[in-house]
Parts: structure tokens; sequence; C-alpha cells
């Protein structure tokens, strides 16, 4: 090294280390924030590969910073605070490796150590003010303050005027102003030549040049020109993977849904320890007290308490009694259902039902026999009840109503005062209890060459039916198409492509109470628009319920309850319903509470 070099300070070196920092951080961190918006769902996948992507940004601008100091010895950072990196042996900028090797160790080193480095570089520097620090000495370079003392690498040369009267100033070319030397008897004395002032207006080339205010702008137009070239790429990164991410069909969408998309959906998860239930915690409204042995069920038209030989129903939202009725026996099955257009309970013992609706209060619930081989469904709104002489009827407020079913269809369900039936090939048929009033509705294949494979249920306005181009096969890898249909038009609502491994696990449709959701193939279904819209599956819940628009279940860490956007693992209460802008639960101690909404 040359003499009149001068060691960097601390302040100036971590001044030069937070600007090349911030040229980076600012446009990354906007990057990250965008990628996080919008770039890890549904897929997290695609995240990943995105935040992947701007680590190795990250790594290529560490790269061009190393090229840089290999140079000329000068990041961005260090041109502006005036400061140069140079190897100690040449006196010249480091090879590429050694500067490398020198952020490698400086950020390995932040890394591993925290703020310890910084805390040694002060400690080393305050002790020996011409020390380097660790990384430096490792890679054999020196960081040179270039403003205040000598830079190697721009060292000025000697400047020696044209003129050899030049070569000193006038206060030393005094003495001997006077030429040739006046002798002794001399009156007069010749003055010398004056000095022809050339050096100002000749040769002004060979003037040393100053520096100016120039060397801020261009490392500042450096900066801003890098942090605009990060910040595209950054932002290019996190819209390349939000714009790669599956969408799911909207409202005007194809009908055709992704069983993909709805598996990469991961609801997030979170704990909830209030009091009620997720989503209810103002409360409770109201309690009562039950026997641990009663069977207790909560519906639309009320709460029902099954203990020993009485059945009390209490009204939802005030927890008062409406009625009791007395059980002469084991209750079989009790169902929600609707008759005479009101929502009710339908409960079997032996071969009598029974059903009850609000209007009814405090009188005795309907009573009807059935043969004891008979068939209930209630796969439409309403019950519909099969003999075993094969006559098909549904419950009215008056008793059984026995439905004419046309020639060669099959019964599939009631909704209403409508009889729903269909030969397997299609099409629907709607017709009146009697018979007489019959239309038809097709119901078309959502793919060409697809056959039907099951009429799944038809019902509360919808049908469901399964499609496949081997609709006989039963290997699991079967293509089967889940098709969702309106059931008064035959509009195709919905289609989901899957297998027969899929529908095996669960082949039930499973209307939810409050008739909101539905699961099928452990899908869920929202019964508004006919739209799959959650994986059950991809969710890691085993289904146990289905409450107005929420499920519940068994995960690893315990019971949750999940909702299309949110869900909760929760403890210490089991759900019973959720009507009315409520939520029924009966706790470990045997009470039933009702909380109400925080929304």
């Amino acid at each position: 090294m040359p003499e009149g070099v001068v060691q960097a300070s601390l302040l100036r070196r971590s001044s030069a280390y937070l600007i090349d920092l911030a040229i980076l951080l600012i446009p990354l961190l906007a990057g990250v924030w965008l990628l996080a918006s919008t770039g890890f769902a549904p897929s997290l996948e695609l995240g990943l590969v995105g935040l992947g992507a701007l680590i190795f940004l990250a790594a290529l601008y560490g790269l061009f910073l190393a090229s840089m100091l290999s140079r000329e010895g000068q990041s961005v950072g260090k041109r502006l605070t005036g400061l140069r990196v140079l190897s100690s042996s040449t006196g010249q900028a480091a090879d590429l490796g050694s500067t490398v090797l020198r952020g490698a160790v400086f950020f390995a080193g932040i890394l591993a150590l925290g703020i310890l480095p910084i805390i040694t570089a002060i400690a080393l520097i305050k002790k020996r003010p011409d020390a380097e620090l660790s990384y430096h000495r490792l890679a054999g370079s020196r960081v040179l303050d270039i403003r205040a003392g000598v830079d190697p690498l721009n060292q000025e040369p000697a400047y020696y005027p044209p003129y050899p009267e030049q070569w000193a100033s006038p206060a030393e070319l005094a003495p001997i102003a006077v030429f040739p030397p006046a002798a002794p008897y001399a009156s007069t004395h010749l003055a010398a030549p004056a000095v022809p002032d050339r050096g100002q207006t000749e040769n002004a080339a060979s003037q040393p040049k100053k520096a100016g205010a120039a060397r801020w702008a261009v490392p500042l137009g450096q900066a801003v020109a890098m942090i605009a070239v990060l910040g595209l790429l950054s932002s290019g990164v996190a819209w390349g993977a939000s714009a790669l991410q599956p969408r799911p069909p909207v409202q005007g969408d194809s009908t055709e849904f992704s069983a993909a998309v709805l598996a990469q959906k991961v609801v997030p998860l979170s704990n909830y320890s209030g009091p009620g239930f997720p989503g209810y915690a103002q409360g409770p409204a109201w309690h009562q007290k039950v026997s641990p042995n009663a069977v207790t069920i909560s519906v639309q038209a009320g709460t029902f308490i099954f203990d020993n030989r009485t059945l009390s129903i209490l009204n939802n939202a005030t927890g008062k009694k409406l009625s009791t009725q007395v059980l002469d026996g084991k209750v079989d099955v009790a169902q929600e259902t609707e008759f005479d257009g009101e929502r009710g309970l339908m409960w079997k013992i032996g071969n009598t039902l029974r059903a009850w609706t609000p209007k009814m209060g405090t009188k005795p619930a309907l009573k009807v026999s059935i043969p004891a081989e008979s068939k209930i469904s209630a796969a439409g709104s309403n019950l519909m009840i099969q003999f075993p002489n094969g006559k098909i009827y549904t419950l009215t407020k008056t008793g059984l109503l026995q439905l004419t079913v046309p020639a060669d269809e099959e019964a599939i369900g009631v909704d209403g005062n409508k009889l729903l039936s269909a030969k397997f090939s299609g099409p629907l048929a709607i017709s009146s209890p009697n018979g007489k009033e019959h239309a038809t509705v097709t119901l078309k294949a959502p793919q060409e060459g697809q056959q039907i494979v099951d009429w799944v249920t038809v019902g509360h306005g919808l049908a469901i039916l399964t499609w496949s181009e081997l609709p006989e096969s039963k290997e699991p890898a079967n293509p089967i198409t889940v098709a969702v249909y309106r059931e008064a038009t035959g509009e195709l609502l919905s289609t989901l492509p899957t297998t027969r491994a899929r529908i095996d696990e669960s082949p039930t449709w499973l209307r939810g109470q409050g008739f909101a959701w539905a699961s099928y193939a452990n899908y869920i279904y929202d019964l508004s628009t006919g739209w799959p819209i959650l994986d059950v599956k991809a969710q890691g819940i085993d289904l146990s319920g289905i409450f107005a628009d929420g499920i519940a279940g068994e995960k690893e860490q315990g019971p949750v309850f999940l909702q299309q956007d949110n869900s909760w693992i929760y403890a210490a209460v089991t759900p019973l319903a959720i009507t009315g802008g409520g939520v029924i639960v009966r706790t470990k101690d045997n009470e039933l509470q009702r909380f109400t909404s925080t929304g």
C-alpha cells in the first residue's frame, strides 16, 4: 500500500453497508408483501416458488455487488461514502473469489451470531483504530477512506510547471530578482526582465483537476436505477406467482369445478378459547340442565330432549318449553322434515311414526302406523315412505297420503306436494300426488359420451347425478363426474370430476342441519348455488356433522369447527344446531346453552 492511505471508520463502513442493503430491501420487501397478499393461495407451493425466486434475486444482487467490488473496489454504497476495498498484498481491487468469500463470511456471522460481529468490530476499532475486521483479514483486504487519504487506484501524477521560472514562488525568487548584479560603482543597474505570466493561460490542460459535486451524481443515479430494476423484478415475481394460482370458478364462469383447486384450498386454523362456540360468544341467552342419558336434537323447529319416556320441546330463541310429548318406547330414528309447509321433526318408535311442528303447540304429535319393513326417505323436503308392497306415501297434517308413481319409473323423493321420479336413464319426472299432472325435465350429460352411473339424490330443489364413460366400472381410478342440476329446469349448476375411489369413501349425499350445506364424497356443497366449495379431506378433518354454513369434525389437535374461510379448534361443548342467529350447544356438564353471534 502507498503512503498516505487512511483506514475507513466504522461509521463510514456502516453507512455504505446500509445504503447497499437499502437498495435491495426497499424493492424486495415490497415484492414479499405483494407475494404474501396473493401468491400463497390456494396453492402454497406456488407461493414458496415465488419466495425462492425472490431469494435467488437477492443472491444475484449480492453477486453483482461482488463483481463491482472486484473491478473497482467499490459498491454503490462505498462510492457514495468515499470508500474503497483493496487487496492488502497488491493494492488493487480484490479478485471475485476473495470478495465472495468475504461477503459469505460476513453473512454467515450475522446469521449465526446476530449482533455479536458488530459489537466485536466496535470493540476492535476502539482498541486498534488501524486494525482490520476479521472477515477482511481472512480475505486479505482493507477498507480505505479515499476522501481522507490517498486513493491507490487514482493517484494524481507529480505536476511540474512547463517553465523553469514557474518552479519557484515569487517569494523564493525575490532575493535574485536583479540580473545582472549591480556593480559597486554603478549609479544604475539593469532590472531583471519580468517573468511572463504564462502558467495561467498556456498549457492549462496540464493543471491538476479538482473533484466536484459530480462524484455524487453517478453513484446516486446507479442507486436509483438499481432500486427500479429490483422493484420491477420483485413485483414481477409476485405478480407471476399470483397469476399462476388456479382460480375457482365464480358466478358467470364455467360450471366445471376443479378437484385440484378445491384440494389446494386450506382454510386457516386457529385456537378458540372464548365462551360459547366460535363466532357465537354472546351469552348464554338461556341454559337448561338435562339428564346425562338424555338424547338432544336441535333443528329449526326447536330443541328436542328425549329423556326416558318424555320428550320436551324447547323454543330455540328463549329456551321456554313449547310442548311435552309422551314416549311409548325407544326412539329408532329422528329426522328433520317438513309437512304442510312447516319445518318440524319426525321420530319413529317401532311401527309408529310421530311428527311435530310449532303450529301444534302443546297438542299431541301427529301419529301414524306403518308396516315394519317400510323404508323412509328424507331425500326431498318432505318424507317419502315406501311400504313393503311398493306403494309410496308422504306425511301430511291429516296422516299418510298415497302418491301415484308414473309407470316404469322409480320414486326418488317428495318436494312439497310433488313426487320426484325417473327412469334410470332419465329424464326426471315431476308429478302431482294423483299423477294427473306430469312434467319431465331433461338432465344432459356433462360431457359427450358419458352415461349415468347413479341417481345420488333429488330434492330440495336440486338433482345430483354421477356420470362416467365407463358407468359399470368398479375400478378405483375410474373417472366419475358429479353433476348438480336445478330440479325444476334441468339447468346444470356444477360439475366436479373425481374418481370411483373418492366417491366410495362417502357415497351418501348428506344434507346438514338447516339445509344450507351438504356433503358428498367428502366435498362440501352450498345448497343455495349447487357449487362444491370445500374439500373436507384436504382439510384433514373427519366429518361428524354439518351445521348451517359450517361443519364440525375431528383433527389431530382436537374437535374443529370449519366455515368457508376460517376454522377453529374448540373444546368443552358439543354443537347441536346453528339457527336464528345463534348456536345451541351441550356442555360436558350436560347443560344446554344458547349463544348468539358476535358478528
